[in-house]
């Protein structure tokens, strides 16, 4: 692949990491190899593009030849971001060896999902981007799965994020969060009836695979720092419709997310309800807000049962986490009503 002289890329990285305005990571970015997109879809090939693929990385090397292998087959090039946070099985020299195209951005810690892409965000707003595409580590795309996207996006504006139909390994059946979380029964019933249509609403939808469109991420901002991991996605798209945006999947466009054989244990549970109470009492979209304190007193003994479940009293940290926690939950809630938000 021929990839466009970029003099940009000559700075040094001090004066790079001051654009992005984060001390804790190194960007690491070669001659000559950030690729300038030139789109030739048909729908496209009349406007110069410029998409970037985030990926956050931590320990990566199980997927990596999947996942930044199915990006040079796209048929809309694109130009990863992989801000790595902290692996330590050779990621970081294995993909600056064998992917140079790639903009690799070193996290001196594991700061979580949410804030290594808001990095990534912040990369690319520097840049200027009409797309960005959030793609899990453990996830890769076919060769039309982007292009269709853009296309449906083109016919539909008002959907901010799009989503592909989320495959698991193998690419027979639906990812199994896919499957429960983000499908309707409209959906369902159409893909079995033959007569699917082409983009159906959704109220959620993992971020392992995101099309997001440069108005919204320029509206809604970055994640809210309220989720250190999970949850962060679900809180975005609470804000996005915030700001009028639409959230949408498109049949058309398929994708694999290797979840592979990953157990929730009861522990686990406990942590995701945690989670779920923060995006509950963080969206931004309800007319009658909840206090904080009736948010507590239902957490008491939602959280609680699985002391009983787990037959462990470590289920009460998340009573104690909410509590020490509860003015900067409040903070973010507020803070993204503002256009541009956590970037």
């Amino acid at each position: 692949m021929n990839y466009g002289h970029s003099s940009s890329l000559l700075r040094s990285k001090k004066n790079v990491r001051n654009q992005i305005g984060d001390k804790n990571t190194n960007i690491f970015l070669k001659k000559g190899k950030e690729k300038r997109i030139f789109v030739s879809n048909n729908t496209l090939r009349k406007k110069r593009m410029q998409i970037y693929v985030i990926i956050v990385s931590y320990n990566f090397m199980h997927w990596i030849d999947n996942c930044l292998g199915s990006l040079r087959l796209s048929s809309v090039p694109v130009c990863p971001i992989v801000i790595d946070n902290g692996s330590t099985d050779g990621t970081q020299a294995y993909l600056q060896s064998n992917y140079p195209e790639a903009i690799f951005i070193q996290n001196s810690e594991n700061a979580g999902f949410g804030k290594a892409n808001n990095i990534g965000i912040k990369y690319a707003l520097k840049k200027e981007f009409d797309f960005l595409y959030l793609l899990n580590q453990d996830a890769w795309i076919y060769p039309d799965t982007i292009s269709l996207l853009i296309n449906t996006h083109k016919e539909h504006p008002e959907y901010g994020i799009l989503s592909p139909m989320q495959m698991n390994k193998g690419g027979l059946i639906f990812d199994k969060n896919f499957c429960q979380r983000s499908l309707g029964r409209d959906a369902i019933s159409d893909f079995f009836k033959g007569t699917k249509k082409n983009i159906y609403d959704t109220d959620s939808v993992m971020a392992a695979h995101w099309l997001i469109a440069s108005d919204c991420i320029k509206k809604v901002g970055g994640f809210s720092p309220a989720f250190p991991h999970y949850g962060e996605d679900d809180n975005y798209q609470d804000r996005a419709r915030f700001f009028g945006f639409k959230v949408g999947i498109v049949p058309n466009s398929i994708a694999i997310h290797d979840r592979g054989d990953r157990k929730d244990d009861i522990l686990k549970r406990a942590y995701i309800v945690y989670i779920h109470i923060i995006v509950n009492y963080s969206n931004i979209n309800k007319k009658q807000k909840s206090s904080f304190i009736k948010t507590f007193l239902y957490a008491i003994p939602t959280i609680g049962k699985y002391v009983i479940l787990a037959k462990s009293f470590t289920p009460i940290k998340y009573l104690v986490m909410l509590l020490r926690k509860r003015k900067s939950i409040k903070n973010a809630m507020m803070r993204s009503k503002d256009e541009g938000a956590f970037l």
